[in-house]
């Protein structure tokens, strides 16, 4: 009997899934307008670049607690991103049957990444965002971007490196240099 063998393969358009908190930004903070101005033009830079622009189950099932026919058509133009459980307890998952994926029970390369990142994170057991991560790392983003400083930030440069994911706190990145950062 032949074993099956799985490979992942890497999209060649580059690719950001953006965290929840950037697509709130970009829908609007009235107490805070400076982000919503860096998100647009973060989000029309990626556009204009043509990037992959990716959006995960979990930030789906947030911006839908407040529906929107704005967001609900700026979604479609977006790519939802596989659901890849995290650390989250079974009645905590966002995921829907049709999106839901398990690094565990896939190809032998997914499990051994699942491995790696389970080794990496043993530390930042308080990730709040742990699956969103994951969800970056099999979708094989390029780029994660968020305005979660608490969490993405305290995880080592040598993780991002691993897995050849860029951690961009949109709180802190210059617009003036998109150009060097989405290289």
């Amino acid at each position: 009997m032949k074993e099956e063998v799985h490979h992942i393969t890497a999209p060649t358009q580059k690719r950001v899934l953006l965290d929840t908190g950037v697509f709130i930004s970009y829908f609007g903070r009235a107490t805070e307008p400076e982000r919503e101005i860096k998100a647009k033009r973060l989000i029309e830079y990626s556009k204009g670049k043509n990037f992959e622009i990716l959006y995960s189950q979990r930030t789906q099932n947030e911006l839908m607690r407040k529906p929107s026919q704005t967001r609900t058509e700026f979604l479609k133009k977006c790519t939802l991103a596989k659901y890849y459980s995290g650390n989250e307890k079974w009645e905590e998952g966002d995921g829907t049957w049709e999106n839901m994926f398990s690094p565990w029970n896939g190809s032998k390369e997914e499990s051994e990444t699942a491995e790696k990142i389970k080794n990496w994170l043993k530390k930042e057991r308080d990730l709040k965002d742990r699956g969103i991560l994951l969800d970056a790392i099999f979708n094989h983003c390029d780029f994660f971007i968020h305005e979660n400083p608490n969490d993405f930030d305290k995880i080592s440069p040598e993780f991002w490196k691993e897995f050849k994911l860029s951690n961009i706190n949109l709180l802190e990145i210059d617009e003036a240099k998109f150009d060097k950062i989405f290289i």
